[in-house]
């Protein structure tokens, strides 16, 4: 998607395509090189963290 530069957002599309020009230069190429890096604790901690947000919010929103 192409958006004219300067020009005002008019839509969707438009909004779209300055997104992703945004995001282009901030995501990484290849995002498991990071938890690869990581050592096993770390990873271990990430895992129960994000286990204990997913059950707090099935917790918060009243059940499955």
């Amino acid at each position: 998607m192409n958006m004219q530069e300067g020009g005002p957002l008019r839509g969707p599309e438009d909004m779209l395509a300055l997104a992703e020009r945004l995001a282009a230069g901030t995501i990484p190429g290849r995002p498991a090189v990071l938890w690869d890096r990581l050592p096993r604790w770390a990873k271990n901690l990430l895992w129960a963290l994000g286990g204990a947000g997913a059950v707090g919010l099935v917790w918060l929103t009243g059940g499955a």
